[in-house]
């Protein structure tokens, strides 16, 4: 199937190409919107799976509204520290690579909260956080090496 703004006519022995921006336009927004739909899918399901990990709306809901508000977090220092004007498709994408690295974020840090109530004997209440905090510190950095990588 070839897009709907670009087709090739036969006449004869003449071949003819026609091109049409405003049809170009159109399949551009046509393919948004399906990804759109694609983006709304992803979301649903990821919101099901950390309800069904963390066996709480609450905080399956406050980690999907963590994720959403780092994106405008990651698009400030694209668009006003860096002056980059430009937002094609592939800054679409931002939203999946957003999705899937803060819900990991999210059963890390679910995963080492149990097991640190199962295996450490804390004293005092704020020796907790020093040990979340280097497990999400070895986490993004092992994050950060991977995309880097990639």
């Amino acid at each position: 199937m070839h897009p709907m703004f670009y087709d090739s006519m036969e006449a004869a022995n003449v071949e003819f190409f026609t091109f049409s921006l405003l049809l170009q336009n159109w399949e551009t927004l046509r393919l948004l919107e399906m990804d759109q739909i694609i983006v709304i899918f992803s979301l649903g399901f990821v919101y099901i799976w950390l309800f069904v990990h963390l066996q709480s709306f609450f905080l399956a809901s406050v980690a999907v509204s963590q994720i959403f508000l780092s994106i405008p977090a990651s698009i400030f220092p694209y668009a006003f520290v860096l002056q980059v004007k430009y937002f094609g498709l592939m800054q679409y994408l931002t939203v999946f690579i957003i999705l899937g690295v803060g819900a990991d974020d999210v059963f890390v840090l679910a995963d080492a909260w149990r097991q640190a109530s199962k295996y450490v004997a804390f004293t005092a209440v704020d020796q907790c956080p020093l040990l979340l905090s280097s497990i999400l510190c070895i986490m993004h950095l092992s994050d950060a090496f991977i995309l880097a990588l990639s």
